[in-house]
Protein backbone atom coordinates (compact mmCIF):
# COMPACT_ATOMS: atom_id res chain seq x y z
CA UNK A 1 0.00 0.00 0.00
CA UNK A 2 1.67 3.60 -0.99
CA UNK A 3 1.86 6.35 1.10
CA UNK A 4 -0.23 9.37 1.28
CA UNK A 5 0.93 12.97 1.07
CA UNK A 6 -0.72 16.02 2.34
CA UNK A 7 -2.59 16.29 -1.22
CA UNK A 8 -3.77 12.81 -0.78
CA UNK A 9 -2.40 11.52 -3.87
CA UNK A 10 -0.91 7.33 -3.10
CA UNK A 11 2.50 6.46 -4.66
CA UNK A 12 3.33 2.84 -4.79
CA UNK A 13 6.40 1.66 -3.76
CA UNK A 14 8.06 1.14 -7.31
CA UNK A 15 7.54 5.36 -8.24
CA UNK A 16 8.55 5.83 -4.21
CA UNK A 17 12.24 3.30 -5.17
CA UNK A 18 12.48 4.86 -8.71
CA UNK A 19 12.31 8.71 -6.83
CA UNK A 20 14.54 7.63 -3.85
CA UNK A 21 17.03 6.38 -6.92
CA UNK A 22 17.02 9.42 -8.67
CA UNK A 23 18.59 10.85 -5.59
CA UNK A 24 20.79 8.33 -4.40
CA UNK A 25 21.88 6.83 -7.69
CA UNK A 26 21.87 9.90 -9.95
CA UNK A 27 22.97 12.37 -7.48
CA UNK A 28 19.77 14.93 -7.87
CA UNK A 29 19.39 16.96 -5.09
CA UNK A 30 16.00 16.02 -3.06
CA UNK A 31 14.43 19.43 -4.46
CA UNK A 32 14.84 18.95 -8.01
CA UNK A 33 14.02 15.47 -7.80
CA UNK A 34 10.87 16.09 -5.68
CA UNK A 35 9.52 18.84 -8.16
CA UNK A 36 10.32 17.17 -11.17
CA UNK A 37 7.97 14.06 -9.48
CA UNK A 38 5.69 16.41 -8.03
CA UNK A 39 6.31 15.27 -4.94
CA UNK A 40 6.77 17.17 -1.77
CA UNK A 41 10.52 17.33 -0.69
CA UNK A 42 9.78 16.08 3.03
CA UNK A 43 8.29 13.38 1.15
CA UNK A 44 10.71 12.61 -0.67
CA UNK A 45 13.30 12.98 2.18
CA UNK A 46 11.56 10.48 4.42
CA UNK A 47 11.63 8.14 1.85
CA UNK A 48 15.42 8.28 0.86
CA UNK A 49 15.72 8.69 4.97
CA UNK A 50 14.14 4.94 4.89
CA UNK A 51 16.10 3.52 2.07
CA UNK A 52 19.35 4.47 3.72
CA UNK A 53 18.14 3.51 7.07
CA UNK A 54 17.07 0.28 5.64
CA UNK A 55 20.50 -0.54 3.48
CA UNK A 56 22.70 0.23 6.48
CA UNK A 57 24.41 -2.35 8.28
CA UNK A 58 22.55 -1.95 11.17
CA UNK A 59 19.60 -2.13 9.23
CA UNK A 60 20.92 -5.18 7.22
CA UNK A 61 21.42 -6.55 10.79
CA UNK A 62 18.09 -6.28 11.68
CA UNK A 63 16.47 -7.73 8.45
CA UNK A 64 19.00 -11.00 9.34
CA UNK A 65 17.64 -11.09 12.85
CA UNK A 66 14.20 -10.62 11.70
CA UNK A 67 14.56 -13.73 9.41
CA UNK A 68 16.36 -15.89 11.61
CA UNK A 69 13.49 -15.50 14.23
CA UNK A 70 10.72 -16.36 11.07
CA UNK A 71 12.94 -18.77 10.14
CA UNK A 72 12.71 -20.47 14.10
CA UNK A 73 9.64 -19.95 14.52
CA UNK A 74 8.43 -21.39 11.02
CA UNK A 75 10.16 -24.68 11.96
CA UNK A 76 8.21 -24.29 15.23
CA UNK A 77 4.93 -24.02 13.56
CA UNK A 78 5.43 -26.80 11.30
CA UNK A 79 6.90 -29.24 14.48
CA UNK A 80 3.54 -28.53 16.17
CA UNK A 81 1.68 -29.13 12.98
CA UNK A 82 3.15 -32.52 12.48
CA UNK A 83 2.45 -33.56 15.86
CA UNK A 84 -0.86 -32.34 15.65
CA UNK A 85 -1.13 -34.60 12.11
CA UNK A 86 -0.46 -37.37 14.57
CA UNK A 87 -2.23 -37.11 17.24
CA UNK A 88 -5.41 -37.25 14.96
CA UNK A 89 -4.00 -40.25 12.99
CA UNK A 90 -4.00 -41.62 16.54
CA UNK A 91 -7.41 -41.09 18.12
CA UNK A 92 -9.24 -41.58 14.83
CA UNK A 93 -7.88 -44.92 14.57
CA UNK A 94 -8.91 -45.61 18.81
CA UNK A 95 -12.65 -44.26 17.44
CA UNK A 96 -12.53 -47.09 15.27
Amino acid sequence: MGTTSNHGRRYDDEFKQQAVLLVVRDGLSQRRAANDLGVSEPTLARWVEDYRRSTSPAGAQAKDDELRRLKKELELVKTERDILKKAVGIFSQLQK
